[in-house]
């Protein structure tokens, strides 16, 4: 059974990592056009930016959190940037569109489609903690039977 368990972790850990891969894919598309709306004067950048974590624990879940920036010019005419969370809300896969505001329509268009990818991650995310826990707490179950 150990020997199964472990095939097991290493699929999930793999599994975790191309969700990650994915995550990055999408984020990617978001912050290349949150750069490009940098061309402009400051009020039309993008006023959201979004940030890929893995914990640094054994099974190192994904997080991927928005932030909302703010763009402070500094005395040197250089601009200093410093990010809020967003909340996420009720909904744990999901941060609802009433979070970006304000924000532009296209920022809005690309937080929205980036959402819908992210959601689909998420959901992934929480179903492989939930087969981890599930494992671990078999392995308790028989380890407490096999010193009874």
């Amino acid at each position: 059974m150990q020997g199964k368990t472990r095939e097991l972790e290493v699929m999930l850990d793999g599994w975790m990592d191309d969700l990650e891969e994915e995550a990055r894919r999408v984020a990617e598309v978001f912050q290349q056009a949150m750069y490009d709306s940098r061309g402009g004067s400051p009020k039309s950048w993008f006023k959201y930016g979004v940030r890929l974590e893995r914990a640094p624990v054994p099974s190192r879940p994904l997080y991927i959190r928005w932030l909302e920036m703010e763009w402070s010019k500094k005395k040197d005419g250089s601009h200093k940037y410093r990010g809020r969370h967003v909340r996420k809300g009720p909904n744990a896969n999901r941060y609802p569109a009433r979070s970006f505001k304000p924000s532009s329509e296209l920022e809005r268009n690309y937080i929205e489609n980036a959402e819908d990818e992210f959601e689909k991650i998420r959901e992934q995310v929480k179903l492989i903690g939930s087969l981890r826990k599930v494992m671990q707490a078999s392995m308790r179950k028989k380890a407490r039977k096999e010193e009874e």
